[in-house]
């Protein structure tokens, strides 16, 4: 037992990181990781493996994971203490150069203790230093906490609740093709498509995002990442890649190769997996197969999208409106989106709303505000504005400013948002947060 290290503290936060020198010879590790960095604090976990393969996670575990790992590095450090060969004070370790790094296993340790119940630090471990990787007592300390870390990975990887953030799909050959979706922080989806030379892209509903991670869990599909068969090429024929990544930082990467049966060129299962994700972003785009006509329904011919911003030195006073279209069952849908203070509002606008709003937009005459760019650099704490509109017919309408707003400005942006504000309240729309 550490005789310094006193019993009765919480480990409220932590922060261990390893980085063995990529000139180090093989096996100086005593665990398959050359880089190991993981951070434990409030509700958040940041973990980061690199070795034979890569590992990450960010983000609040399930359960008690993060106080059992805290509880784990605790009792690790209780048992083994924190008397260190190769110890630097920061300042000299600040001065390591990349060279010699190379050649050096390089660690740094951060504990923070509270006392039980209480909010402040009482006791706290810094440690960085360097060494060959012959430490006797910090390898003695690093090895179990490295295998808590990885089994841990492992099972949140497994388990932990994770949202797509992006995708990435592409084929090789004729019946090849690209996709990729894209998530946005007030929780909106794009799904683009390029396929037979034809080139498709448009916002669609966001329950894309969990179909595709229903999709991935009921395959299996993350024990393929790294998969990549002997021989592939990105021109080979048949040759296809799919990159999918999680707000966890988790990571699925797959390369596969169809031909060739002398040699494993798709994971087991990868076709159906392949087939129900293709579905779900066709689907998204184009409506279920049932959807008949509605595909086929005229383009409106008026307003197609409007962005209204303003801010303020205040965070209450920062406020975007945006209307445009997304795919829904195979047909564009207009949707107003309001971000106010970090929370987001957003409903569908029925063809009555969105002839009131062109009916506002042509008594305050906005169309005359395009090109305006007014600043008044004078004033140091004001307001400034950025509004743009566009329509099916090509038209667009562009303006901005800072303390200098166009004729009218104030009485087009007290109706228009009284309007704005109106549909969503009848919608009776939920408020949710925002990411950031």
């Amino acid at each position: 037992m550490n005789k310094t290290h006193p019993e009765n503290l919480e480990l409220r936060y932590l922060e261990w990181q390893v980085d063995y020198g990529e000139e180090m010879p093989a096996g100086v590790s005593p665990h398959p990781w050359r880089r190991l960095s993981a951070s434990a604090m409030q509700d958040r976990l940041n973990i980061f493996l690199k070795g034979p393969s890569t590992l990450v996670w960010y983000g609040t575990p399930p359960g008690e994971e993060l106080a059992k790992l805290k509880a784990a590095a605790d009792r690790l450090l209780r048992e083994y203490g924190t008397d260190w060969s190769g110890q630097m004070e920061r300042k000299d370790f600040d001065k390591l150069n990349s060279g010699s790094k190379k050649c050096l296993c390089v660690w740094r340790l951060v504990a923070l203790y509270n006392a039980p119940g209480g909010r402040d630090t009482v006791r706290e471990i810094r440690l960085q230093g360097a060494d060959r990787g012959d430490n006797p007592r910090r390898l003695a300390c690093e090895t179990p906490f490295a295998a808590y870390v990885e089994a841990l990975m492992r099972r949140l990887h497994e388990t932990a609740p994770k949202t797509p953030r992006s995708l990435v799909y592409w084929a090789e050959g004729a019946e090849g093709g690209l996709y990729s979706l894209n998530t946005g922080d007030e929780g909106q989806a794009h799904v683009s498509r390029l396929k037979q030379g034809k080139e498709e892209e448009s916002e669609v509903d966001p329950a894309i995002v969990g179909r595709v991670a229903e999709i991935a869990r009921r395959h299996k599909a993350n024990a393929w990442h790294f998969f990549a068969p002997p021989g592939w090429h990105h021109k080979t024929p048949g040759a296809s890649e799919l990159t999918l990544t999680y707000d966890t930082g988790q990571e699925l990467w797959i390369r596969a190769l169809r031909g060739s049966a002398d040699r494993p060129s798709l994971p087991a299962g990868f076709p159906a997996f392949e087939r129900d994700l293709l579905a779900a972003l066709d689907e998204a785009l184009d409506g279920p197969p049932q959807a008949g006509s509605a595909q086929d329904a005229p383009p409106r011919q008026g307003l197609q999208r409007l962005l209204f911003s303003q801010s303020g030195m205040s965070y209450e006073s920062c406020i975007t409106y945006r209307v445009n279209t997304r795919r829904e069952a195979g047909r564009d849908v207009f949707r107003l989106m309001r971000r106010m203070a970090g929370r987001v509002t957003e409903c569908a606008l029925s063809d009555e709303d969105l002839a009131a709003l062109e009916t506002l937009l042509v008594q305050h005459k906005v169309a005359a505000w395009d090109g305006f760019k007014g600043s008044n650099r004078n004033v140091l704490d004001g307001n400034s504005f950025s509004r743009s509109l566009s329509y099916t017919n090509g038209r667009k309408v562009s303006a901005g400013g800072y303390m200098r707003f166009p004729q009218g400005y104030g009485e087009a942006e007290k109706a228009i948002r009284a309007l704005l504000d109106g549909i969503l309240e009848k919608s009776g729309a939920p408020v949710r947060e925002t990411r950031r």
